[in-house]
């Protein structure tokens, strides 16, 4: 709850609020919910580490069609290269696996659906923009 509180905060410091639906509420009653009624520009996802909760939540999202044309997926997932690990975090092919492992749980036909904007590293904390294929 005080998570929500922040971000209903922030969208009213940003003048979006009346633009955002805030939800609390797990995940799969939310897509069930929203199915077939909303689309979303922007949806953010966040499941605690560990959990195997991204895959399912981005595949319950492309099969409920809540993307709108053009949207972004704001996702966060753990990564566990070691910041010291400097060549590895930018070498392109190693850290494509990592993102196919880390954001899609190595699900190939799942990371088929959406295309990777951006991909970065914070610390162990990976930040990645996906937008659904044109298909989905």
């Amino acid at each position: 709850r005080d998570a929500l509180a922040v971000i209903m905060e922030n969208a009213k410091k940003t003048h979006l609020f009346d633009k955002c639906r805030i939800s609390a509420a797990d995940y799969t009653s939310f897509i069930r919910g929203a199915a077939g009624r909303e689309k979303y520009d922007i949806l953010f996802l966040d499941p605690p580490y560990d959990s195997g909760l991204l895959p399912s939540a981005l595949r319950a999202i492309a099969d409920a069609d809540l993307c709108a044309p053009g949207a972004t997926l704001v996702c966060e997932s753990d990564c566990d290269i070691p910041v010291k690990a400097a060549r590895i975090r930018k070498d392109e092919s190693i850290m494509a696996a990592y993102i196919q492992n880390d954001v899609f749980g190595g699900d190939e036909a799942l990371s088929a659906r959406y295309t990777v904007l951006k991909s970065n590293l914070y610390g162990r904390t990976r930040i990645t923009l996906l937008t659904p294929k044109k298909d989905d």
